[in-house]
């Protein structure tokens, strides 16, 4: 702490520490966006036109509102986690190696 943060008000002094906390984790999101390595990425218009991906961080969450309701998606232990808020998912093989991931009510009687 500064000599001259001492001499301040507590609530000033409360205020500066909250403020170091909170530079603290954005300079820790910033140093996860920044990482050419980040496991989550997201690509604005999948190679079509020249737009640079954006690292969101390998704790990122993306949601995706549909007609449907809304899907979180994120990556947790190595594994793909996908969560329904507004009713059940419904996975459909399309081919090999793609599925079809939409809302559906919950089935009666659960």
């Amino acid at each position: 702490m500064d000599q001259r943060e001492s001499k301040l008000p507590a609530w000033a002094q409360n205020e500066l520490r909250a403020a170091r906390v909170e530079a603290r984790a954005l300079r820790r999101q910033v140093a996860d966006l920044s990482r050419e390595d980040s496991l989550v990425v997201a690509n604005p218009d999948r190679g079509e036109r020249d737009v640079e991906s954006i690292n969101l961080g390998d704790r990122a969450t993306v949601r995706f509102t549909l007609a449907s309701g809304m899907i979180d998606v994120s990556l947790r232990d190595g594994h793909l986690h996908v969560d329904a808020f507004t009713g059940a998912l419904a996975i459909t093989p399309w081919v090999s190696n793609v599925v079809h991931v939409r809302v559906v009510d919950f089935p009666r009687g659960t």
